[in-house]
């Protein structure tokens, strides 16, 4: 911070401001959010989810998507190494 803002400014003005912010940028994204059309009608089918019961336990979820990640991450890895097994291979000739 500048020496004008320190000695303008107490601590307490600064944390205020800085709420003040964050309150700022929330709105911002609300209003982003609500003119996004398709991001409505997404929030819209996922209230609809949550009114017919169609939820997963967070920890489900979480389970799963680290079960996908670790597959696809064990995959791509396998894809590298047998990549790079063929070009060394294939330097060689």
């Amino acid at each position: 911070m500048s020496e004008l803002i320190k000695e303008l400014l107490t601590e307490e003005d600064v944390r205020k401001l800085l709420e003040f912010r964050n309150m700022l940028e929330e709105i911002i994204e609300t209003i982003d959010l609500l003119l996004n059309p398709e991001a409505l009608e997404g929030l819209r089918e996922a209230e609809e989810d949550v009114k017919e019961g169609r939820i997963r336990d967070r920890g489900e979820f979480i389970r799963e998507i680290r079960k996908k990640w670790f597959s696809y991450n064990q995959l791509s890895y396998e894809k590298t190494v047998i990549n790079m097994i063929i070009r060394s291979f294939s330097s060689t000739k």
